[in-house]
């Protein structure tokens, strides 16, 4: 793990606890308490479960080339983006740990309001489980065909659509649980970066919240003598402005680091979703449609969470220029009108987590995103059934 001694063993994040026993799960952060053997474990777990990830997105890739059937490359191309970028959130979270660590311990520094943090943990938790259900269901629905008597045991398929050298006996059953697991893991792994972002991104709103309560108990702020009334508010806006600046900060390191992973979600959900959504309509039986719903929903579910937290960051920022503009800073002196100017300037362009600016957290792209995988949906409709 990366500069893994860095971390103090007597010293454990509170904010973004949950995400991060989410992420150690998957080997992305290490434990809080260290010792060598713990250690030396973490970093075979690490290392295996790379490999694994990366056989599985080779054999999915040959299987895409491989194959002349658009379905059956479609079947291929689902998985290959969720286990490529999985593959990759995973190594970069190694990587970054310092960047990201710092943002941590940042996000246990910011005052929120009371009972601000009581929910984001049950969040974490349950997006997990509900990910892991969801496609635990697809990687039993070959099972379930078996059992069901769709299919005969010989006819068995594995769970991924890689490329096939026809495996049997205990080679098919090491490949099937090396399928499973590598799906399972590139979920966790979704759903473990997602906490860390959502659960980060409301720790930030909250912080806003409470910065713009305060603002607006200063405009009623009464006392006597004008001069005594001016040195209050320049008191209180001196303490606003720093921990807004502080705030800002934090926003724009998250901003900052999260670029690349929101360029991995948004292709991985522009090409998956397009070919799942083929996939769905070509489906045969109730459970290969079912497996299908449930992994498209699912995506469409995370890319929303994403432009929901997005979308309310901008607006939580919105909402602090316009408490702002309602000081009566042009009755203040000149020290009060100019901490309230800059605290202005500073919020006139809110701070959007974005893909280098190519693709923005937020309710518009989120519309733009859904057009644009159904016009790739569309495209991809035409060829197929062109081909037939």
């Amino acid at each position: 793990m990366a500069n893994s001694n860095s971390i103090p063993s007597n010293i454990k994040p509170k904010v973004l606890r949950v995400p991060l026993h989410t992420l150690q799960i998957a080997a992305m952060w290490p434990p809080f308490t260290i010792n060598r053997v713990i250690k030396t474990l973490m970093r075979i777990y690490l290392v295996s479960s790379a490999i694994l990830l990366a056989l599985c997105t080779v054999g999915l890739l040959v299987k895409t080339i491989t194959t002349k059937d658009l379905v059956d490359r479609s079947e291929a191309i689902d998985i290959i983006t969720l286990t490529s970028s999985a593959l990759y959130k995973q190594l970069f979270f190694v990587k970054h740990y310092n960047e990201l660590n710092d943002l941590v311990m940042t996000a246990d520094i910011l005052e929120v309001p009371v009972g601000w943090l009581k929910y984001p943990p049950y969040l974490s938790a349950a997006h997990c489980t509900c990910g892991f259900l969801a496609i635990g269901f697809w990687w039993m629905v070959p099972i379930l065909k078996v059992s069901f008597g769709i299919t005969t045991l010989p006819e068995m398929r594995l769970p991924m659509n890689v490329y096939d050298w026809g495996p049997t006996g205990w080679q098919f059953c090491a490949i099937y649980v090396c399928c499973c697991f590598g799906l399972a893991f590139s979920t966790h792994v979704y759903m473990a970066v997602d906490g860390f972002l959502f659960t980060a991104v409301y720790t930030a709103n909250g912080a806003l919240k409470l910065l713009a309560d305060r603002i607006m108990k200063i405009r009623s702020i009464k006392t006597e003598g004008k001069e005594t009334l001016n040195e209050i508010i320049l008191s209180e806006l001196k303490k606003c402005a720093k921990t807004h600046a502080l705030i800002l900060q934090f926003i724009r390191k998250l901003e900052v680091i999260f670029r690349s992973l929101i360029v991995a979600d948004v292709l991985h959900a522009i090409i998956s979703l397009s070919f799942a959504m083929l996939q769905m309509s070509e489906s045969k039986g109730i459970l290969e449609w079912t497996k299908m719903v449930f992994f498209i929903f699912y995506c469409f579910l995370h890319q929303y969470l994403n432009s929901f937290f997005g979308q309310d960051l901008i607006n939580k920022q919105e909402n602090l220029r316009y408490v702002l503009e309602e000081v009566p800073w042009e009755e203040c002196s000149l020290p009060v009108r100019s901490t309230t100017l800059i605290m202005i300037t500073a919020t006139t362009n809110p701070i959007k987590l974005s893909a280098w600016r190519m693709y923005f957290l937020q309710y518009a792209t989120f519309s733009e995103f859904v057009k644009n995988m159904i016009s790739t949906y569309m495209v991809l409709r035409q060829l197929q059934d062109n081909s037939v």
